[in-house]
């Protein structure tokens, strides 16, 4: 009889657990990235000193990439890792990701600072990727949608019961000019692309 009891009880006991941390789960926060946008529609010519010798590139401004916390509960930041550059996209392999500078595994990326670290529900949280340089030939590339520039990245947080969570990202970004200054700027109009899902997960 005893032993029945316990055994009803470790039922109850068990069951009452998982309804718990549903009822916790559910209250969770949910960190999704909202919006990415140049931090400036110009973008900076640079030439080199002798007139007819290569090496003339222009500078993208960094990135701004905005979370919002979609879930009930608050998100309690861990850390934010993020890169922004050229990539190519093999259409026939939509998910493969061909960085200039080789494969990035997402621990290898450069932490990005945060101005704080509590994102309550429906808050977001704006975070800055450095700025790009690319070559004029990459440009050209870029515009003739032979490349792409890409947001890339990682955001680690958890709940207020230290439940961890993760969201990955990719973000593609794509520009024409729409204006010069004086060989000096190029005015840019941009939008940003959903990239592979494969690169948009979410725990």
């Amino acid at each position: 009889m005893i032993a029945a009891f316990t055994w009803t009880l470790w039922i109850a006991t068990s069951k009452q657990g998982r309804i718990t941390e549903m009822a916790l789960r559910a209250d969770r926060p949910f960190l999704l990235v909202k919006d990415v946008q140049l931090t400036s529609d110009r973008a900076k010519i640079h030439k080199p000193e002798e007139e007819f010798s290569e090496g003339k590139f222009l500078s993208i401004s960094s990135v701004q990439v905005i979370f919002c916390n979609y879930g009930k509960g608050p998100a309690v930041v861990q850390k934010v890792v993020a890169t922004f550059e050229l990539a190519t996209f093999d259409k026939s392999s939509p998910n493969v990701i061909s960085f200039n500078h080789g494969f990035h595994n997402l621990r290898e990326l450069a932490q990005i600072e945060i101005e704080r670290d509590l994102i309550a529900n429906n808050e977001v949280l704006e975070i800055t990727v450095p700025a790009l340089d690319l070559l004029w030939e990459e440009y050209e590339a870029v515009t003739n949608r032979r490349k792409e520039m890409v947001v890339y990245g990682n955001v680690s947080y958890s709940d207020v019961f230290n439940n961890p969570y993760m969201t990955d990202f990719c973000q593609r970004i794509w520009f024409e000019e729409f204006g010069w200054f004086d060989d000096i700027e190029i005015a840019l109009k941009a939008e940003s692309r959903l990239g592979p899902s494969d690169h948009n997960k979410r725990t």
